[in-house]
């Protein structure tokens, strides 16, 4: 007989002497009794777990977090900010598209690197913010910024395509904008121009009538001096009935110059000073909607990454060396326990198979 049979056959002693065994519940002591039953067996295992915990926390490196942020750009609509694309679509796009087109690539371009590049997408409907995740060494900082880069050079430029539309679309806003402000200035010009015109004629037409009224004054004085002339004969009286006529003809030029012209002039004057207001409103409209434009073509932003690009964790965020190891130590006692009952059940079948034959 074994010692291991000696001994299983102790522990069953053992069992029946203290009333355990020969029902089905199983008790602490049960339990107790079996492992000490098979305690170089427990005792190995659990050395062999602690002794790989204590190999994966020397030999595995610490892995450190890399995280990239990405704002979706946005387009003004009205007084409302509006995503180019809902965070939904942008995360279904990279985890679908673009993670999976860069991860392939990155192996296919170094096949000795890690065999699995892991790249996670956090994002909220609320906030047009994306987040890349990957957990990797310090190592393979490099590689992982390098991985990031390429996921959002891919959206930035699915998104640039959509900003330059936009943008053009803004751009040729403004200018339309900028031309009508164009026009209604050269009509302020012409406007301008016209109003000077007018206060010239009126200007001549003034110098005019006085020139008018000083000489219907003076004919009026040598008319009268005529008459009063003691010595005047036929050449007066001819002379009176030439500068009569002649003031009949300047007294209905000062009346058509005072019912006629003038007061045409003014008319033309009174809309020209309108048309000038109303341009001066138009120009201000203009002014403003040219403002708006360029503020909503302002408001136009692409799509990027935030800060410097992908950021490492300062501090690793594995599991720590003395956890791995306690892990293991818990793992290795779990597994051993385990074992034990196998080897338990498997001795005492074992023995009730040869019983029975």
């Amino acid at each position: 007989m074994t010692p291991a049979d000696t001994n299983m056959e102790h522990t069953s002693k053992q069992l029946e002497a203290s009333g355990h065994g020969s029902g089905t519940e199983v008790t602490l002591l049960d339990l107790w009794l079996i492992v000490y039953a098979h305690k170089r067996f427990v005792w190995t295992a659990t050395v062999l777990f602690i002794l790989g915990g204590v190999a994966l926390a020397l030999l595995l490196p610490p892995n450190h977090k890399f995280t990239t942020a990405i704002e979706i750009g946005v387009y003004q609509l009205s007084e409302e900010i509006i995503p180019i694309e809902s965070a939904i679509t942008v995360i279904a796009k990279l985890e679908n598209g673009y993670i999976p087109l860069a991860t392939s690539q990155f192996t296919a371009q170094d096949p000795d690197g890690s065999q699995e590049y892991e790249v996670e997408v956090v994002g909220d409907e609320d906030i047009q913010l994306v987040t890349l995740i990957s957990h990797a060494p310090q190592s393979e900082a490099d590689t992982y910024t390098a991985l990031h880069a390429e996921i959002v050079k891919s959206l930035v430029e699915d998104h640039d395509r959509t900003v330059s539309t936009l943008r053009d679309a803004a751009e040729l806003s403004v200018t339309r904008a900028e031309e009508q402000l164009g026009a209604v200035m050269a009509e302020q010009s012409t406007v301008t121009e016209q109003l000077q015109s007018i206060s010239q004629t009126l200007d001549a037409l003034s110098v005019e009538e006085g020139n008018l009224k000083s000489r219907i004054e003076d004919s009026e004085t040598t008319i009268d001096a005529l008459r009063r002339s003691p010595n005047c004969g036929d050449s007066c009286t001819n002379q009176i009935i030439v500068l009569s006529n002649q003031i009949g003809e300047w007294r209905s030029v000062l009346v058509e110059i005072e019912d006629r012209d003038k007061v045409n002039i003014y008319e033309v004057r009174a809309q020209a000073q309108r048309t000038l207001i109303t341009n001066g409103q138009a120009q201000k409209t203009a002014q403003d909607d040219i403002k708006y434009r360029r503020t909503y073509l302002s408001n136009i932003q692409a799509t990027r990454h935030l800060g410097q690009g992908t950021i490492m964790s300062v501090k690793p965020v594995s599991i720590s060396k003395p956890a791995m190891v306690l892990v293991a130590l818990v793992m290795g006692f779990v597994v051993a326990v385990a074992g034990a009952l196998i080897l338990e059940f498997s001795d005492r079948a074992r023995k009730i198979q040869k019983a029975t034959e």
